[in-house]
């Protein structure tokens, strides 16, 4: 407690002489100095390092996975003799304030039974991170499982844990371990605990099999071409491929095939060049077996490296955008390997969705719900009944996926946002009385619109410790430059835990959205925005039957 006070007067001294405004990463690279601090004096052992006790750790390991794939997905854990570091996903109905609480009070309890004392066991303070790119994961994830390695720790001095992330290794790797089954070739998936996966270093990752026939547009005649090939050795380049194998089989179609669904990613290429280099790799290898036929080689052929550069204007491309290559994804192996197109939008759906698909067989039929999603698929006719048009949404979450029936008024008022891959936020009545749940819509709207119409209010969390008055004019700047009509509340965090807040004048009220949040957080540091969300379950209206005729003075 002691070294910990010490640390945190120092870290709160050093930023309040730092204008964060002005010089932003000056004070970025002065919390990231006292970080490597805090970390550095406990890697040296302070404290007392009760979690050096098997015992002791495994009571936190084991309360890190119970609620795993329930209140949260966990990802890479470590647990050091003094500290632990966790990679978690809360579910969106569960705060991380209350996850941690859950996991401390159990532990602390188990833990002095089993050491034979009272008392406190955990710090009340805890440093949260927000995960924001797959980048900071990575970075994250290594740090976690190099953790021990730092600390100088010997084995059973610490326990690590945790997932990996999946991304297809392809034709590289495809006939050099088999396993019974020829036709296939590596992907490395995750290993995790039940949770969320996470990237961990190439050497530890394990390799499943995924079956190169399974992609649509490559048939087996290719597959047995292009392991009969892989026996004299890896691919370096497309050209190459295209020399070894038979083109008859592995035709321009099986090509675009295997390039989109990211099986040729070990070319080290991006997809959109080696998709522009099919035509020249085919021609040439061609050119190549004719040659071959007729036993001649040409002189400029003698002459020539084996792997001839491509012309300029197709040999280095901008990688297609992101939705475009999982689309491709998608369609070819009938999921998604790089990414998930909603994941944009995660912090929206979990923080503005009541329920997720998989949540909505759990509720009573006729309940009122919102959540949101991608449409996958869009099924329109014509109703036997009234000869009116409806459509079948076919809804896609982080979950799971929901059929989504539109019809009447409804169909006619919200018909243009009813578009395949378009993200859309739905109230509606969830009916549960057939084999799957189905959802009636009665407000449809574009998913970035639901932090617009159901933020009560957004506050600015502003640490009194080091603020000065240029900041407070920058948060005025910050306001006026997303007008709207939601309330702004100034949260004014005091260096001995109080809370003051702030209204603003409602001439300052603010438009809630993606954008103000990543501005006020990198005007003032992360989680600095944050928005008090309107939990209530959306009001049934009426059906157009269900409506009594207005009176018209008693005649009939």
């Amino acid at each position: 407690k002691e070294a910990y006070q010490k640390w945190h007067n120092e870290r709160c001294a050093a930023l309040g002489k730092v204008d964060a405004v002005a010089h932003p990463e000056q004070a970025e690279q002065l919390a990231a100095e006292f970080r490597e601090k805090l970390e550095h004096q406990l890697d040296q052992g302070q404290g007392g390092c009760w979690l050096r006790n098997s015992e002791v750790s495994a009571i936190v390991e084991n309360a890190l996975k119970h609620f795993d794939g329930d209140r949260y997905l966990l990802g890479s854990y470590v647990i050091m003799p003094n500290h632990v570091h966790a990679l978690v996903r809360p579910a969106m109905e569960h705060a991380l304030t209350d996850i941690l609480h859950s996991w401390k009070s159990f532990t602390a309890k188990e833990a002095n039974k089993v050491l034979g004392r009272t008392g406190e066991f955990w710090q009340d303070e805890s440093f949260d991170h927000i995960v924001r790119n797959e980048q900071q994961l990575d970075k994250i994830v290594r740090y976690i499982h190099e953790n021990p390695i730092q600390a100088r720790l010997t084995e059973g001095q610490f326990r690590v844990g945790g997932g990996l992330v999946g991304q297809a290794s392809s034709l590289s790797g495809g006939a050099s371990e088999t396993t019974g089954d020829a036709k296939t070739t590596d992907i490395s998936t995750s290993n995790r605990t039940g949770g969320t996966p996470v990237p961990q270093p190439q050497k530890d990752r394990k390799i499943i099999r995924f079956g190169l026939a399974a992609i649509k547009g490559v048939g087996e005649i290719a597959v047995e071409s292009i392991l009969k090939a892989r026996e004299g050795g890896k691919f370096k380049t497309l050209s190459e491929l295209c020399e070894r194998v038979d083109t008859r089989t592995v035709n321009r179609k099986a090509l675009e095939s295997l390039i989109k669904s990211g099986a040729c990613d070990c070319l080290g290429e991006t997809r959109a060049t080696l998709c522009a280099q099919i035509d020249r790799a085919l021609g040439r290898a061609a050119g190549i077996a004719q040659d071959k036929a007729r036993g001649q080689v040409s002189m400029f052929g003698m002459l020539e490296e084996k792997g001839a550069e491509m012309p300029e204007s197709i040999s280095k491309l901008a990688e297609w955008p992101q939705h475009e290559l999982l689309a491709h994804e998608k369609e070819l192996l009938g999921f998604y390997v790089t990414g998930h197109p909603l994941t944009p939008f995660a912090p929206i759906l979990e923080k503005y969705s009541l329920h997720n698909t998989t949540a909505l067989a759990t509720l009573p039929s006729r309940s009122m719900t919102r959540l949101g999603g991608m449409i996958a698929a869009v099924q329109q006719g014509f109703s036997k009944k009234s000869n009116k048009p409806y459509a079948m949404l076919t809804l896609e979450d982080l979950h799971g996926s929901v059929q989504v029936l539109c019809m009447n008024e409804n169909y006619d008022k919200f018909r243009e946002l009813l578009v395949v891959n378009k993200a859309i936020f739905i109230l509606g009545e969830v009916n549960t009385g057939e084999d799957k749940p189905k959802i009636f819509p009665q407000e449809i709207m574009a998913l970035e619109d639901a932090p617009k119409k159901f933020t009560r209010q957004v506050h600015l969390r502003l640490h009194t410790a080091h603020l000065k008055p240029e900041q407070l004019d920058a948060a005025l700047a910050l306001a006026q430059a997303h007008p709207g009509r939601c309330p702004l509340f100034l949260c004014l965090m005091q260096p001995g835990g109080a809370v003051v807040f702030i209204e603003a004048n409602e001439r300052f009220a603010v438009a809630p959205s993606g954008a103000l949040q990543q501005a006020a957080d990198e005007l003032f540091g992360e989680e600095t925005y944050y928005a008090k969300v309107d939990t209530a379950a959306p009001e049934r209206q009426k059906r157009a039957w269900e409506r009594k005729p207005e009176s018209n003075g008693g005649e009939e």
